[in-house]
This record gives C-alpha cells, structure tokens and sequence, in this order.
C-alpha cells in the first residue's frame, strides 16, 4: 500500500512492543530499516524475522539517554547506509505512581528517556536526515487525558506533544514533516498468558469507545502511513490511535 522502498528507516526502542512492530512493518513497505535499542539479543532477533520475511534491516546497539551514544547511532546509521529518510522516536518507558509516592529515581528515569532522549535524537536528526525525510514521535494519549498514577508519564508525553509542533516549524524548511502518533492502550507483552490478557482487558474496560486494547501493529500501520508520501501534506500533527479514548 505504501511504497517505501529504497528509505532508510532508524527506529529507537525497537527491540519489543511498538518499536518492533513499526520496525517490521516499515520493513514490509521496502524500507531498509535499522533496529536499535538497549537490548542486544532482543534486536538481532528482530532483524533476523525481518530477514526471514524478505526485508532488509541491521541492529545498532544504543541508551539514547546518552547524548554520546546517540550521536555515535546516528553516525554509525550514515556511515553504514550514506541518509536516512525515516525516524520513528520510540523510545520510552511507562511508570505508574501516585503524586505524593513518585521516587525521584522513577522521575529522572521517565524524563531522561521519554522527553530528554527524544530531544538528543532530534537534535541529530538536524544534522543528518536528508530533504523530504519524515520524523515520526510516539507520544501517548495519556499526555490529553487526566489518569490517576500517570503525572510523570503524561508530562513527559505532553511535552513530546510540544516538541513535535515545534520541530515541524524549525523542520518544514528543510522539507522535513514531523508529526506523532497517541497510541491509547496497547498490550505489547508478545506471549501473554491468557490470565495476562484477562486482567488488562479489565484495567481498561471503559477507557475507550472500542472497549479494547490496541494490538502493536496498529500502532505500526499508522506510523508507516506518516512515514510515507500519502502523508505529505501532514506536520506538526499528532494523531490519535486510541480506539476513542479521546471521545469517551
């Protein structure tokens, strides 16, 4: 459906859940794709499903915490493939806590990876990505909506909301699009037990009007669609992949 053959695709935090599954699906549209993440092993095996479906993908070990490392994924990307077309900002980590129980440590490890991690890439991404490349944020739909336990969560995706706006202004005149996607609740555990898939259908009974979790690959379908040309009119946009959560 979309044609992306011949982009080059960095996707962060694609060793599981969204990551891997927009990393896969990149991979399908034709696009060669570079896994990276913290997790080594998880990454290789990522690239060798790709492999194995007929796609072309290569892991690059990287903590985007690390401004260091993240410029080294950035070079290594453009030393191995000479551009890079497609940036998907993955990337992050859920924490659950109320107000008055959040621990500084749990504090520093969401801003440090959600909203500063996201903004080192950025950063790179002004040095290297090539005219008409597409920059694609996951925020969540949390950062819209007010949900008990998530004051930290929901603070550092608002203010990758912020970002996305304001990189499409400083982008647009390199014909750079940035926009984002909300996802709503997303089950990324890939071999649940039953029970597993039980309780967080009962979390989430009555968030959003579809009455249901999103399966990664939704998440990844819309990532493709912003990534690609039929998206070309479109930046400085966060698009809601919720089941409705917003409506409800």
């Amino acid at each position: 459906m979309f044609n992306l053959t011949g982009k080059i695709a960095l996707v962060t935090g694609s060793t599981s859940g969204i990551g891997k599954a927009a990393a896969i699906a990149l991979a399908k549209q034709g696009a060669t794709v570079i896994v990276s993440g913290r997790r080594e092993s998880e990454g290789e095996s990522v690239v060798k499903e790709i492999i194995a479906n007929g796609g072309t993908a290569k892991y690059l070990s990287a903590d985007i915490t690390n401004p260091s490392e993240v410029s080294k994924l950035f070079q290594q990307s453009m030393n191995e493939y000479g551009k890079l077309d497609i940036l998907f900002l993955n990337a992050g980590v859920f924490g659950y806590s109320s107000i008055e129980d959040q621990s500084h440590e749990n504090l520093d490890e969401q801003i440090n990876l959600n909203l500063k991690g996201t903004y080192f890439c950025i950063q790179e991404a002004k040095k290297h990505l090539v005219q008409g490349a597409r920059i694609v944020i996951n925020t969540s739909i949390i950062a819209d909506l007010g949900v008990r336990g998530t004051s930290v969560y929901s603070m550092t995706k608002g203010g990758l909301n912020s970002l996305t706006r304001a990189s499409a202004v400083e982008f647009a005149p390199l014909g750079i699009r940035v926009n984002a996607v909300a996802p709503g609740p997303t089950f990324t555990n890939e071999n649940p037990l039953e029970s597993e898939k039980i309780e967080f259908q009962k979390a989430i009974e009555g968030f959003n009007v579809m009455n249901r979790y999103a399966d990664p690959k939704e998440i990844a379908a819309a990532v493709v669609f912003l990534a690609s040309d039929e998206a070309s009119y479109i930046t400085g946009h966060v698009l809601a992949v919720d089941g409705g959560s917003a409506i409800h």
